[in-house]
């Protein structure tokens, strides 16, 4: 009778782990998908954001300024491109 029970708890534990595998790996997969959803929308976003920056460079005047914004917009672009990788 002893070793029933010690077998049934090992298979208890081993069903435990494989159910807790199995768990963290539909919630990465979960999570995953997720991601791929809200690319589109970021990317959208940061388009958005790259015209609202190219139209302030356009109408500033200030050398610096233009350099400052011309920086933030290669930054998006390169944002853009790793979401856009990422899917």
């Amino acid at each position: 009778m002893n070793k029933f029970v010690k077998g049934v708890v090992v298979a208890g534990l081993a069903l435990l782990i494989g159910g807790t595998g199995f768990l963290v790996t539909a919630n990465k997969e979960h999570a995953n998908s997720a991601q791929l959803v809200d690319n589109p929308k970021k990317v959208s976003a940061l388009i958005q954001e790259k015209k609202e920056l190219i139209n302030k460079k356009k109408v500033s005047r200030n050398k610096s300024e233009q350099k400052s914004l011309g920086k933030q917009i290669h930054q998006i672009e390169k944002e853009i491109k790793q979401l856009k990788k990422n899917n």
